[in-house]
């Protein structure tokens, strides 16, 4: 009994050894990299009732229907429900946030002010992870407004460029850290409430 216990023992401490010593990717080792989007891929984006080895046909007889803030929420958010190849639907959503805070630069406290735009499931968007994003700040030195787009999974920023490729934008570090911050927050809230709308939704469609 006793060689038992001491073999048991000994196959433990060899598997605890064996995990300490995997090895694990620092944050200074993760580094993100430009994102190209492929319009043919993104445009195909159905929701998740839909199958998508089914030939897509929208059905003339239906009008969509759009719902306003159907979900009671700090966030502007639409439904849209339209009616495809019976008995599928497609049901896509937009999301609107504002945003305002201060960064630092060159010693100071600054203003600025972000609007995030989310579309979901929409036929001529982006893919659902892609943040559009309108910046303002009036005290920058340079330009005041810019549009751009953001991963907030991959923390990056990014322009699109005419030939369809990507291209990494930075501001100053406390600007991005905030840009970053907002879009992390921003996802968050809206994912919880895509839940909801899904629901409701659903609830139209089978009612």
């Amino acid at each position: 009994m006793k060689i038992i216990i001491i073999i048991c023992l000994l196959l433990l401490s060899s598997c605890q050894i064996k995990n300490d010593t995997v090895p694990t990717s620092s944050p200074e080792e993760e580094q993100s990299t430009p994102i190209y989007v492929e319009p043919e891929y993104t445009y195909q984006q159905l929701d998740d009732i839909f199958n998508y080895e089914d030939e897509i046909d929208i059905d003339p007889n239906f009008e969509p229907i759009t719902f306003y803030d159907p979900i009671n929420a700090n966030i502007n958010n639409e439904i849209t429900i339209q009616k495809l190849n019976d008995p599928y639907f497609r049901i896509y959503r937009t999301y609107e946030l504002n945003y305002e805070f201060y960064y630092e630069k060159d010693d100071e406290q600054r203003y600025a002010y972000l609007e995030i735009k989310n579309y979901r499931n929409h036929p001529d968007a982006y893919s659902n992870n892609v943040y559009e994003c309108y910046l303002t700040v009036p005290q920058s030195s340079n330009e005041e407004n810019y549009h751009f787009y953001g991963l907030p999974s991959w923390k990056d920023i990014f322009i699109f460029n005419e030939d369809g490729t990507t291209e990494n934008l930075y501001f100053a570090y406390s600007l991005q850290q905030q840009i970053i911050d907002h879009l992390i927050k921003g996802q968050d809230e809206i994912n919880g409430i895509d839940e909801d709308n899904l629901q409701y939704s659903y609830d139209y469609i089978l009612s």
